[in-house]
């Protein structure tokens, strides 16, 4: 049990009166039963004081005369310490990782080292017998995850991060120096900086899609969502009201709108046309550039048989299609298609080919946009609109320190741009003069990950091949001794002159550089980690 308490204020420090804090139990505990809730309202300066049982609860704020304003969840241990309802909602959850799970990391450590250490007195005792000798090896082996002493040497010997953020559901740090989150005087956390000048949507970790709010970052099953700027060109994405349908076919408005404000539409199909045997529904859009690369899509329920398409006079579009799936029986159909010469009178389109039964389908939001890829989608009602870029750093005071004293990155990442043509992505990215030096970039062009770095005032890079599917967990090195990069536990075999920093920078930047627009990842990054220390090969293998 801890002791909630505190002082509810606004944010100009005066008392919020006549509010009701209610915790309602998520999940039934040793002591609690689900969907029970407690409520205290605090005194006229604001103090309230709740001693509560371990449990995880959904908190909300309700002001007479106002509905109840849900402000986060909670988790409440039987080790937890007292503290402010600010900051036991600031702590991560059990998605993220609880802060005693770092002294658990650390006794983890001592106990693999202690086991190995007890495997080799073990071998020894028992030179003669190699039963004896095996059966301590296996001792070891089965700790959870090493398959060999020696992964469990390895392991045993990988230090805690200097700065460690998960990026599974807040920019919190579990270790570095962030921007400080206080109550009152005291820093109860540390967060990574993330800026983006508009909205954007995103589809959170249940499927269902979800509107971000400016400077709000957006956490996807994957990690953090980063991406650069997009444009919806199709003016009217709200609804399907200036299409058109053939041969007694319906397009009927059902009254209803999705989670990103769209209109939702049904399409009912019974015959197909005589000439082209399909039913086809179009809008007209006009002149494309020629020559260039485009991604058209939509939301889409209820038949697999209907497909994007673009149509012009001369020719339909052909090119690469992916289907997503979504929450609730929805998908996100896309089609990425290169302009002909002409590129001229194209149809905005969605076609059904050598129908069978008449069906009825449920359409929602169609974006076109100049991309290799369908970025997140973007709302239009009248106008082109454009998504901006989003961008996360954090300070390299006390975050990162010089190349010749040794440091070590690590971070996952995964990557739209795939094999996409001569494309570029900046993973990680810390020179403020040149921004395509000291850097970690995806290149989809090679199918290549570079490590960019400077010894002195010369340029050096190292390239390993890429994951296939664009996505992997990168760690590099430099030091006095030299550089290493490691995809996925390979790490090179040879290594590079010392390392060393041209300009300290201030800022590292991960996904992306504000000098380089053009470099946002388009994907995902989680776990990123820094050490102040070259770490060894044999420890970068054990890194997960």
């Amino acid at each position: 049990m801890a002791t909630i308490s505190g002082r509810l204020i606004n944010g100009i420090g005066e008392p919020i009166k006549n509010c009701k804090i209610t915790l309602k139990s998520i999940s039934t505990s040793t002591t609690v039963i689900a969907h029970t809730t407690a409520s205290q309202t605090p005194s006229a300066t604001g103090d309230y004081s709740m001693s509560v049982e371990p449990g995880k609860y959904k908190v909300t704020l309700g002001v007479d005369g106002f509905p109840p304003e849900y402000v986060g969840d909670i988790q409440v241990y039987k080790d937890s310490l007292d503290g402010t309802l600010n900051y036991f909602l600031g702590l991560p959850q059990d998605d993220d990782l609880r802060p005693d799970a770092i002294k658990h990391f650390e006794a983890m450590v001592d106990k693999v080292a202690s086991q190995v250490a007890e495997v080799e007195k073990s071998k020894l005792a028992a030179e003669g017998s190699a039963r004896s000798a095996a059966a301590s090896a296996d001792r070891a082996s089965q700790i959870t995850g090493l398959s060999t002493v020696a992964d469990a040497i390895s392991m045993a010997s990988v230090p805690l991060p200097d700065v460690w953020i998960p990026f599974n559901d807040s920019l919190q740090m579990l270790t570095g120096y962030g921007e400080e989150v206080k109550v009152g005087a005291v820093t109860v956390a540390k967060m990574a900086s993330f800026s983006r000048a508009t909205t954007a949507t995103y589809t959170d970790k249940s499927g269902t899609r979800r509107i971000a709010k400016v400077d709000e970052p957006r956490f996807e099953k994957n990690g953090l969502f980063i991406e650069g700027q997009g444009t919806n060109l199709n003016v009217k994405s709200i609804d399907f009201s200036s299409w058109r349908t053939y041969s007694g076919n319906t397009l009927l408005n059902t009254g209803k709108t999705d989670e990103l404000g769209n209109e939702i539409w049904e399409w009912s199909y019974i015959a197909p046309e005589v000439i082209s045997n399909s039913v086809v529904m179009q809008n007209p859009y006009g002149n494309l550039t020629p020559g260039r690369t485009y991604t058209a899509s939509c939301f889409i329920k209820g038949s697999k048989d209907a497909y994007v398409e673009m149509y012009s006079a001369d020719s339909f579009t052909r090119g690469e299609y992916i289907v997503e799936e979504l929450a609730d029986g929805w998908r996100r159909e896309s089609l990425t298609f290169t302009t002909l010469a002409q590129a001229t009178g194209y149809y905005l389109r969605l076609q059904v080919r050598n129908p069978t039964v008449p069906k009825k389908i449920l359409l929602a939001g169609f974006q076109l946009e100049m991309s290799p890829f369908a970025t997140s989608y973007i709302l239009t009602n009248g106008s082109a609109v454009t998504r901006a870029r989003d961008e996360c750093s954090i300070d390299t005071r006390n975050n990162y320190i010089s190349a010749f004293s040794g440091r070590t990155m690590s971070v996952y990442f995964d990557s739209k741009i795939g094999v996409k043509g001569d494309l570029w992505a900046l993973i990680l990215s810390a020179n403020p003069a040149r921004p395509n030096k000291d850097q970690v970039t995806y290149s989809s062009k090679l199918n290549q990950i570079w490590f960019d770095f400077m010894t002195g005032v010369v340029d050096e890079y190292k390239s390993v091949t890429a994951p296939n599917n664009g996505a992997g967990l990168v760690t590099v090195r430099n030091g006095q001794d030299g550089a290493v990069i490691s995809i996925n536990g390979e790490v090179t075999d040879s290594q590079f002159n010392a390392s060393s920093d041209a300009l300290m920078p201030s800022k590292i930047y991960i996904g992306g550089h504000p000098s380089s627009p053009g470099s946002s990842l388009f994907g995902h990054v989680r776990n990123l980690r820094i050490w102040h220390s070259p770490l060894t090969k044999e420890q970068i293998k054990a890194i997960r």
